[in-house]
């Protein structure tokens, strides 16, 4: 019964998540907003939502008005999981099917964002160490950037399922 529920809900929520977070992003970038700031901020807000959402009915509506933590626990690291790799496979597609300037975009901003910060980055370290941070930022594709979202988004909300699973547990 719960094994059921535990995959079926999750995966469900996990898309409605994916669908939300990549809403998210289109809306920003279809509105010239710069998307690569905001990629970041929708990765957090949007798959806790879902977590909260998911955990609350789970707990009223299918389990008696009860949570474990290890309930949370499966649920929300599932939820997560697919939220993720869903939003992530759907950013690459787009970037590399679709419109490849958003790419370009990231890139310019990261480099940019690090070339501002040339100086401090040469006291901390060395000037060996910032030229080749820069190269490595030039050398960035597609598959490496969508990796990486994946592992910040992932790792990031991950706080969230024990939050939510503690508050939600009766």
């Amino acid at each position: 019964m719960f094994k059921k529920y535990f995959f079926d809900l999750s995966l469900k929520i996990g898309i409605a998540g994916a669908i939300g977070q990549c809403l998210y992003f289109f809306v920003f970038y279809m509105m010239d907003s710069p998307a690569c700031d905001q990629v970041y901020l929708f990765d957090f807000w949007i798959p806790s939502i879902f977590i909260a959402l998911i955990l609350k009915f789970f707990r009223d509506k299918l389990n008696n008005g009860a949570l474990r933590f290890w309930q949370g626990l499966t649920l929300g690291i599932q939820v997560l999981f697919w939220c993720c790799l869903l939003s992530s496979i759907i950013l690459f597609v787009y970037v590399t099917f679709i419109d490849f300037s958003f790419f370009e975009q990231c890139m310019d901003t990261f480099l940019a964002s690090h070339l501002a910060n040339k100086e401090e980055f040469i006291k901390q370290l060395n000037a060996e160490s910032y030229a080749k941070t820069t190269e490595e930022i030039k050398n960035i594709t597609v598959l490496s950037l969508v990796i990486q979202k994946f592992i910040l988004n992932f790792f990031s909300n991950l706080v969230t399922i024990i939050f939510f699973s503690v508050l939600f547990r009766r």
